[in-house]
């Protein structure tokens, strides 16, 4: 009889000859029962150890952490385990069975199985940091960092990125809905596992940490086509995760142009998710994970390996995705004309949008494929990269607008990398769009830079006297809601700085003007900004406030829908009237209404 059990891959010396200098193998600990063989004996990646026994029933307790440590840690900081922590392995699977020499016959029987863990729940984190914190010191130029999967439910997974808190699902259950308190017990358990999802979203976000939704069409019997895919996760809104795992070459009879569609259809469903790749190999690999299949990766752009400026670039949706062996140099951007950036969602009033691609590390030969709102629309040679490329302008269409991303394929149509989407639109969500990935380019005047608040909306009133630019948000703060201390700065140079501004109702703040550019800081509250470009009361547009102006008013007076109607009531009125005697006099440099 042999008990085997199979552990996690570790890093080996590859075989003379191999392309790499390293392989991976499984370590395996077989127990097996010998009166003959005393002592356990190594073998590469195998480490056999024989069990006493009489012929009855037999108890054995197998401390396989221990054994692991005995057998691979003695060589501990030289070949073949250089890197090797006995803790650092997972039980992926046990087998029980018979070996049998020169065609010998056998039997056994086993019984009682029953496996213990020495530590659990947080006292297994921190131990799993112990082991990160000691291959970083070993290694200090891997940086390590700890997530979590949150895998109740099959198939759908989310991966956590940021601060790890164990989810108590008793304590998720009891604060359902579908909690029945007298019976103990959960009473709708699908409905449940809907709302945990959505639920763990929103606590991971509460502690400021990235979500994505993984494998999406998880790995069970039923496989959905890919409009069913786009339909289910409408419906869910995919429990408002941040990223979508998208770059699988295949996986669960969906290959990668199914996933990259899907997440397309999304984006024009204005669910804005950001796309990673991954490889979510388990267990034993088949030869090398750099050359197997699924092997792609994400690449981050962030101010340094920290783990906060790892979480600014998600969120930001600073990443692209790719084959890290055939594009290990590789860099992807998309720049729009005013200097937005890949991830972010740009409210505009532009017809068309400026579009500069950004590319390095790609080869010669390769191909590039430009991808606007889900279609491919130009293709080009890497070697026209340099390394920019401007892209023809993108028409903005409809109220939801378009987006833009590329792809890197080799001469062979091989995938190597792609971008994430920049989006120009119409129109904001209906909740607005967080500071990390909102932007706006509306009357000439171009966000720079924002934190601390969510934009709602941009508009543009040019109709008569003061051109107006009404900027919509709320400001959150620790909760995610609500706070103070946000801030925007704002390109005013076309446009000039403003000659007013004015805080509505729920919101304050102060203004910084500079050379072009006007900062508004200290933001608080939930309201509108108004920028102000000439005199509210000078409907001619001449520049001033006089008498053209009282007369234009009682020349139409009661009249509805005029050209210019000051106060914007529909009106002409006591309203209209009383604005433009309480700015009689005024000047403002001249042509107020068209600037």
């Amino acid at each position: 009889p042999v008990i085997r059990v199979e552990l996690s891959d570790h890093l080996f010396e590859a075989e003379p000859g191999a392309t790499l200098p390293f392989e991976f193998r499984q370590l395996v600990i077989t127990y097996y029962l010998s009166n003959t063989d005393t002592e356990p004996v190594l073998a590469e990646h195998e480490y056999r150890v024989p069990l006493p026994f009489v012929r009855d029933w037999n108890e054995y307790t197998l401390n396989i952490t221990e054994d692991v440590r005995a057998a691979f840690e003695s060589v501990h900081g030289s070949e073949p385990f250089p890197y090797l922590d006995a803790g650092d392995n997972s039980a992926h699977r046990i087998f029980f069975g018979l070996e049998g020499r020169a065609g010998a016959r056998a039997e056994a029987y086993f019984d009682a199985l029953r496996i213990e863990d020495e530590v659990r729940g947080d006292a297994l984190l921190d131990r799993q940091r112990a082991i990160a914190a000691d291959f970083e010191s070993r290694v200090p130029e891997v940086h390590q960092l700890h997530g979590t999967e949150l895998s109740l439910s099959a198939p759908q997974h989310l991966n956590e990125f940021g601060e790890i808190v164990l989810a108590d699902y008793d304590e998720l259950a009891q604060a359902s809905p579908w909690w029945d308190e007298q019976a103990g017990i959960v009473t709708d358990q699908a409905a449940f596992k809907e709302w945990l999802f959505a639920e763990q979203v929103r606590r991971a976000h509460a502690r400021g940490n990235v979500v994505s939704y993984n494998h999406m069409w998880g790995g069970g019997l039923f496989v959905l086509s890919n409009q069913e895919m786009v339909d289910r996760l409408v419906a869910n809104q995919a429990y408002g995760c941040d990223i979508l795992e998208v770059g699988y070459r295949s996986r669960h009879a969906h290959d990668l142009p199914d996933y990259l569609w899907v997440w397309d259809e999304l984006q024009k469903r204005e669910m804005y998710l950001l796309g990673n790749g991954t490889s979510d190999l388990h267990g034993p690999t088949p030869g090398q994970w750099l050359t197997h299949g699924q092997n792609m990766i994400t690449w981050i752009y962030a101010a340094s390996l920290d783990e906060a400026d790892l979480l600014d670039g998600l969120r930001r949706g600073r990443l692209y995705f790719g084959d890290p062996r055939l594009f290990p140099e590789g860099m992807m951007d998309v720049v729009s004309g005013q200097g937005h950036r890949m991830g972010q969602i740009v409210l505009t009033d532009r017809a068309a949008a400026e579009v500069t691609l950004e590319l390095q590390g790609a080869d010669a030969g390769d191909e590039v494929r430009v991808v606007v709102d889900g279609v491919v629309t130009e293709t080009h040679a890497a070697s026209e990269f340099t390394p920019t490329l401007e892209m023809a302008p993108v028409v903005v269409a409809g109220p939801r607008g378009s987006f833009v991303r590329f792809e890197v394929y080799r001469s062979n149509g091989q995938d190597k990398g792609f971008s994430n989407h920049l989006h120009f639109v119409r129109r904001l969500p209906a909740a607005g769009v967080p500071h990390w990935r909102a932007a706006f380019d509306v009357g000439g005047v171009v966000s720079l830079d924002m934190d601390g608040l969510t934009l709602l909306d941009v508009v543009r009133d040019p109709s008569c006297g003061a051109a107006r630019l009404e900027i919509s948000l709320h400001t959150r703060g620790p909760d995610g809601v609500t706070g103070s201390d946000g801030w925007m700065t704002l390109d005013v140079s076309g446009p000039g700085v403003p000659d007013g501004i004015a805080f509505g109702a729920g919101v304050s703040g102060m203004a910084v003007e500079g050379a072009g550019v006007l900062t508004l800081a200290e933001l608080s509250g939930d309201g509108t900004i108004v920028l102000t470009w000439g005199c509210e009361g000078d409907i001619t547009g001449d520049g001033a406030v006089n008498f053209d102006d009282l007369n234009l008013v009682l020349d139409q007076w009661g009249a509805s829908g005029v050209m210019c109607d000051p106060s914007g009531d529909g009106v002409m009125g006591f309203d209209d009237l009383n604005l433009v005697l309480a700015t009689f006099g005024a000047t403002c440099g001249g042509g107020g209404a068209a600037r």
